[in-house]
């Protein structure tokens, strides 16, 4: 990370490879920074979000190391504007952080902001860091698979490819999975069309559902039943994990795109009907703040087993008991 300043900002469609990146970054600063007392999260969809920037940025510390921000969610997205943007562009401006080398602002974004918007010219000028994550389609989602299933330390032929880039899409956060399954079954030789037939479902398991619902009602007796149930049928907590994490992100893109049309929101959202009629049903127990709040613990829980923090199984009994 060097002795200049940072303003660092990752955006775009691909949520999967944009929050990567920012785990890798704080990762990297963790690594430097054992203790990591001056390291600020700030979710900006939060009421008081930027006076904590701004008393973060105030406050005088003991320890020598570089205070590091990550800051979530500054725009308005699909539509709307955040009033807070233009403070946070007189704020940058005010502390002229481009000349400053004792803090580093990492600025996340999922989506991508309307080109005329002012805080994104300020964002992706020079010197700063800039990388748009776009969802990969096509030949460019083929490729990220082998690419992943090499890392990996897998092999995957081409068959085995496209019908995963068929069966799964653009959703990179189940695809990750996917392949993990699919490398540790054929550790050794090539993952080949008939094993990714036979353990890839298509779409999302109907028992997600039922452990989503579970969790919405907060009964905590019938969501341990369902995960139970599924890890006895050869699922993996890390797949479980990342199965409800990804209907929550359904949840949440639903309640953002502002249409109640069940027909209109799949073309919107390419979205699987099944999968929009029942993300509209268990959106009615959820409040705004409420999917907020569990998709930042996904993440922490996400990034905490990532990291060797925590073992899977833990992380899967925490998360069910803490949201």
């Amino acid at each position: 990370m060097g002795n200049t300043t940072m303003i660092i900002f990752l955006y775009g469609g691909d949520d999967f490879g944009s929050r990567r990146k920012l785990n890798e970054i704080i990762e990297q600063y963790r690594m430097k920074n054992p203790g990591s007392f001056n390291f600020y999260q700030i979710d900006f969809e939060s009421k008081n979000a930027f006076g904590e920037l701004q008393n973060g940025a105030l406050s005088v510390s003991m320890f020598p190391e570089k205070k590091f921000f990550v800051l979530k969610n500054v725009f308005s997205l699909p539509k709307g504007k955040n009033p807070q943007e233009e403070e946070i562009v007189s704020f940058l401006k005010r502390n002229n952080f481009s000349d400053d080398s004792n803090a580093i602002l990492t600025f996340w974004q999922e989506g991508e902001p309307s080109a005329a918007n002012l805080l994104l010219k300020e964002l992706i000028k020079k010197p700063n860091l800039v990388q748009k994550f776009d969802l990969p389609e096509g030949r460019s989602l083929e490729d990220w698979i082998e690419k992943e299933a090499r890392s990996r330390g897998a092999k995957i032929a081409p068959p085995a490819i496209r019908f995963l880039a068929l069966a799964v899409g653009s959703d990179l956060w189940r695809m990750e999975q996917e392949i993990v399954k699919l490398a540790n079954y054929k550790k050794d030789g090539v993952i080949e069309l008939k094993d990714a037939q036979a353990l890839v479902k298509a779409k999302i398991d109907s028992n997600v559902f039922e452990l989503v619902d579970a969790i919405a009602v907060r009964d905590k007796r019938a969501a341990f039943a369902l995960v139970k149930r599924e890890l006895e049928a050869g699922s993996g907590e890390i797949y479980l994990m990342t199965m409800i994490a990804y209907q929550f992100r359904n949840l949440i893109k639903v309640a953002s795109c502002g249409l109640k049309d069940g027909l209109r929101i799949p073309k919107e959202l390419k979205m699987h009907p099944y999968v929009v009629k029942k993300t509209l049903a268990q959106l009615k127990n959820f409040s705004g703040p409420d999917l907020r709040r569990i998709y930042q613990k996904l993440f922490s829980f996400d990034l905490a087993v990532k990291t060797g923090r925590l073992q899977p199984e833990l992380a899967l009994e925490m998360l069910i008991l803490e949201i």
